[in-house]
């Protein structure tokens, strides 16, 4: 587990570090096509894990809508993974699902 701070919203969090590719690919994939990726992953956060609602909910608050783009101000983000993007500070989870 790895701790997690996004200066934008200034929460803080653990997760699985970024190297434990299967856990954050799950994630960002368990959405369909009729919902976003963050309410693919609250769900997913909800059923394998047991983190409390606010967690899940920040947790998937921080991983892009359509990946490559911020989750707060969609601006193009520089690289994949765990990523904080230059424009506004927000902590991203950009793995390649998203959106």
């Amino acid at each position: 587990m790895k701790v997690y701070h996004c200066r934008r919203c200034g929460d803080s969090w653990s997760a699985p570090d970024e190297s434990e590719m299967l856990w954050w690919d799950k994630l960002v994939s368990s959405h369909s096509k009729d919902e976003s990726a963050q309410m693919g992953a609250f769900k997913w956060l909800t059923d394998h894990t047991a983190y409390d609602d606010q967690l899940r909910k920040v947790i998937a608050g921080h991983i892009p809508f359509e990946s490559g783009r911020c989750a707060y101000c969609r601006s193009a983000l520089k690289s994949k993974g765990v990523v904080e993007c230059t424009r506004c500070k927000s902590l991203n989870f950009n793995f390649s699902a998203g959106g």
